[in-house]
C-alpha cells in the first residue's frame, strides 16, 4: 500500500512540476513572425499627390483595413510586425481628405526626392 502511494505521489509531483514549467519561459518554443494590416512602401508614398481622388488613392495604396466611421476625412493605414518574442512594431500612415480629394498625408514614410517612379496623371485616370 505504501509503495503504491509513493508511486502515485511521485507521478502527481512530476505532473505538477511539468505543468508549472510549461507556463514558464524556460522552454523556448518557436513563434512565427506575424504581419498584420496594410504594408505601405516608399514607392506607394512617392505616388501619392495632393489632389488625388479617393479612388486614385485606393488604386495606389489599397483599401484601408479599418475606416473611422466618425471621421470620413481621415484614412489610416496601419501595419504591425512582430518577430518571435519582441514587442510588435506599429507603423501608421494617415491620409487626410477634403471631400473626395487628398489634401495631405503623414506617417513614418515621407516622399522621397526621387519621384521618377511616381505614376503620371494618365495612369491614374479612372478605368
Amino acid at each position: 500500500m505504501k509503495k503504491v502511494f509513493k508511486q502515485v505521489s511521485w507521478l502527481l509531483l512530476t505532473c505538477c512540476i511539468g505543468a508549472s514549467l510549461t507556463g514558464c519561459d524556460l522552454v523556448k518554443l518557436h513563434r512565427i513572425d506575424v504581419q498584420q494590416g496594410n504594408l505601405v512602401t516608399q514607392k506607394m508614398i512617392d505616388k501619392l499627390k495632393p489632389g488625388m481622388t479617393k479612388e486614385q488613392v485606393i488604386y495606389v495604396m489599397g483599401q484601408p483595413l479599418a475606416l473611422n466611421s466618425f471621421d470620413q476625412t481621415r484614412w489610416d493605414y496601419i501595419h504591425t510586425f512582430s518577430i518571435e518574442r519582441t514587442q510588435p512594431v506599429r507603423r501608421v500612415v494617415s491620409l487626410y481628405f477634403d471631400g473626395d480629394f487628398l489634401i495631405r498625408f503623414e506617417g513614418y514614410l515621407k516622399p522621397s526626392s526621387n519621384q521618377d517612379d511616381a505614376l503620371d496623371e494618365t495612369s491614374l485616370s479612372q478605368e
